[in-house]
């Protein structure tokens, strides 16, 4: 039987996505027939070659860790083909949403704020939100009800399953358990909205002075640990552009370069999704996972950039 430590009731659910995936002997490998329904225990092929959608939308219904591995996944064509991360490219920028009745509990003491229940944005995990107050224009990105333990329980049951996975997949090439410690500790960073804040006073001064480069700021007086209040700024996703796509690939490249090599620091989760763009200038959005990078780090990207 399964640790205490696990969710029976999330075991379940994976095991149902495995079964919609038609995984049968997967779910049979991994020890998580007796979680099906009683009908649905006794298939045995596996069946036909599980298609982009359909792996997309059991990325988004299970939520939590499982769309932010989904989002991984949408960045590494190399790994599963081109047409499977192109399917999950739609959860970089847009995920399942939350109604707002489940997330409002987290602004009732923002006084004098109006915010609009429709969010602009839903990811794995926040939802954000355009507001207004005292004729000013914010956005507010509020965490997700119950994602902090959603998280917990899926890292679990990954730690558990990492060995299972590994031996029945024949991934001798890759570390799943180094893999799953370094995901953790990035997530559990993450999951605090005080450390993206701090993140992103760090590259809005680091930034203040760029002509190219745009960081929203953040006001500390009205966020916490699970939501953040920023200016709005009215910008175009970066996949909209429709010419000046060289200078822009400029402006993005060299920015990296000055986070890397002046700046010592680096955003780590650099996907489409929080790339936007107005008035020739590049905006950066979410800043829950940030790099630093030390004398070892620096010496090696010299070596390969020489290279």
């Amino acid at each position: 039987m399964f640790s205490k430590k696990l969710s029976v009731k999330r075991i379940s659910k994976i095991s149902r996505s495995l079964f919609r995936l038609r995984l049968y002997s997967t779910i049979s490998k991994l020890g998580i027939t007796a979680y099906l329904p009683f009908h649905k225990r006794f298939s045995s092929n596996e069946g036909g070659t599980v298609t982009p959608v359909e792996l997309r939308e059991v990325f988004e219904d299970l939520g939590g860790a499982f769309t932010k591995l989904g989002q991984l996944l949408a960045m590494r064509p190399d790994l599963i083909g081109r047409k499977y991360s192109s399917e999950l490219e739609s959860l970089l920028d847009h995920t399942k949403e939350v109604k707002f009745s489940e997330i409002k509990h987290e602004i009732k003491d923002l006084k004098g704020f109006e915010v609009n229940e429709k969010a602009i944005g839903s990811a794995s995990i926040s939802q954000v939100y355009k507001a207004k107050r005292n004729g000013k224009n914010y956005v507010i990105k509020i965490k997700k009800p119950r994602i902090d333990e959603l998280f917990e329980e899926d890292i679990k049951i990954m730690e558990y399953f990492a060995p299972k996975i590994q031996k029945h997949l024949d991934l001798s090439f890759i570390d799943l358990k180094e893999i799953i410690n370094e995901f953790k500790e990035y997530t559990l960073r993450e999951l605090n909205f005080k450390n993206e804040a701090n993140n992103i006073k760090l590259f809005g001064d680091k930034f203040k002075n760029s002509k190219d480069i745009l960081i929203p700021k953040v006001y500390n007086e009205f966020s916490t640990k699970n939501r953040i209040v920023m200016e709005y700024v009215n910008g175009k996703n970066i996949l909209e552009i429709k010419d000046k796509n060289k200078k822009y690939i400029r402006i993005i490249s060299n920015s990296v370069y000055e986070m890397i090599f002046e700046h010592k620091i680096f955003h780590a989760d650099l996907h489409s999704g929080n790339i936007f763009f107005k008035d020739d200038k590049i905006i950066y959005l979410d800043f829950g996972i940030v790099g630093r990078v030390n004398n070892e780090l620096e010496e090696k990207l010299f070596a390969l950039f020489s290279s």
